[in-house]
C-alpha cells in the first residue's frame, strides 16, 4: 500500500518530510530508492530514531500513517539527549593527522522509556517497545522477578589496515541519528507486569515481574588480517565491548532499582487502584531519569579529548 500510494506516486517524500530519517525506500541491495521508476523497492522503518513530531502523520500524502505518540498520547518526556562528541583525530598510514568521521562508539535505543498500562481485573502490565532484534538471545538470572534477554547482532567490515576498517564501520555501522554511524551500539527495552490487590479500599502492589531486553551490535571482520592487525583490532573490540557491556550493566541495574521501588506500593481509599497505578508511573520514569544521566555522564567521560574511545581509536589506526 504505502509503495503505490506514496513511493510510485510521490517518490516516497517519507524520506524527505521525515527530520529523524525514520523512513526509508530502499532496493534489493540496501541503497536508497526514492526513484519513482524503480520498482523493486521496500519500505524500512527505522523506529529507534523518532522523535515523536508527527510529521509523517500530517505529511503522508494519502494519510496511511497514524502516529500516536506514547506517554498517554502527550508524547515522550525526555529525561536527557544524547550528544556524543567526536573522537579525536587518528592517524593515517602516510603519518598524517585526518579529521574525525561522523560516528560514535555508542548510541542506545532512545532512552526515554515510555510506560504505558494495559488494564485487565486487577492486573496491569507496563511496557517499553523496542524494534525488533533477529536472531536468538541468551536468558540470564537477575533477581527474583527480573529476566534479563541478552541479544548480539553483528555486521561485517573488511580491510588491509586499521583505517579501512575504521571507514568501514563509519560507513556501515548501525544509525545514529540521521546522518551518522555508530561503531557499535546497545539498546534496551522493559517490560512490566504488575498485579495488584485491593483490600477495602486499600491498593497495594502484590507481585512485579520486570523483562529486560538488551541488544548489542559489533563489528565484524571478514577478511583476512595481518598478525599485527588481528592483535590491535582484537585489543580495540576488548575495549569496545567493555564499553557497551557497562551500558548494558547499568541498564540492569536501572530495573532492580525501579523493582524495588515499587515492590511494596499501597496507596489508602484508593478501591479502583488509579492512584497506585499513577505513582508506580511516577516512581518508575523517576528511575529512569536517574540512571539515564548515568549512561550520559559514562558517554561524555569515554567521549571526551584523550579519552577511552580516541584512544581505541588511535591505537587501532596506528
Amino acid at each position: 500500500l504505502q509503495r503505490r500510494s506514496e513511493h510510485d506516486v510521490f517518490a516516497g517524500p517519507s524520506t524527505r518530510y521525515c527530520p529523524a530519517g525514520v523512513y526509508e525506500w530502499v532496493d534489493k541491495d540496501g541503497n536508497s530508492a526514492a526513484d519513482p521508476n524503480v520498482k523493486d523497492v521496500r519500505f524500512v522503518i527505522n523506529a529507534q530514531n523518532c522523535v515523536h513530531c508527527k510529521t509523517c502523520d500530517i505529511k503522508d500524502p494519502n494519510q496511511n500513517i497514524n502516529w500516536v505518540p506514547p506517554q498517554g498520547g502527550e508524547g515522550p518526556v525526555y529525561s536527557g539527549m544524547l550528544v556524543v562528541p567526536a573522537v579525536a583525530p587518528w592517524r593515517q598510514p602516510d603519518g598524517v593527522f585526518h579529521g574525525s568521521p561522523t560516528y560514535a562508539l555508542n548510541v542506545r535505543f532512545p532512552c526515554v522509556f515510555v510506560v504505558k498500562t494495559r488494564n485487565t481485573p486487577m492486573r496491569t502490565a507496563l511496557f517499553a517497545a523496542m524494534a525488533a532484534i533477529s536472531c536468538l538471545g541468551a536468558v540470564q538470572p537477575a533477581f527474583a522477578g527480573i529476566t534479563v534477554n541478552t541479544t548480539t547482532t553483528t555486521y561485517a567490515i573488511s580491510g588491509q589496515t586499521g583505517y579501512d576498517l575504521l571507514k568501514q564501520m563509519d560507513r556501515k555501522g548501525p544509525k545514529h541519528g540521521f546522518l551518522t554511524r555508530a561503531i557499535a551500539q546497545t539498546r534496551y527495552a522493559v517490560k512490566w507486569d504488575i498485579s495488584w490487590k485491593v483490600k477495602g479500599s486499600t491498593c497495594r502492589v502484590d507481585k512485579v515481574a520486570a523483562v529486560l531486553d538488551v541488544s548489542y551490535s559489533y563489528p565484524r571482520v571478514t577478511s583476512r588480517m595481518s598478525p599485527a592487525l588481528s592483535k590491535r583490532w582484537n585489543a580495540f573490540m576488548r575495549g569496545v565491548r567493555k564499553h557497551e557491556e557497562v551500558h548494558g550493566a547499568l541498564a540492569r541495574r536501572m530495573v532492580v532499582s525501579a523493582e524495588s521501588s515499587v515492590r511494596n506500593l499501597s496507596v489508602k481509599r484508593d478501591p479502583n487502584c488509579r492512584q497506585a497505578r499513577a505513582e508506580v508511573k511516577k516512581r518508575v520514569n523517576a528511575t529512569y531519569a536517574k540512571f539515564e544521566a548515568q549512561q550520559i555522564a559514562f558517554d561524555e567521560r569515554e567521549h571526551r579529548d584523550g579519552g577511552t574511545v580516541a584512544e581505541l581509536v588511535e591505537r587501532l589506526v596506528r
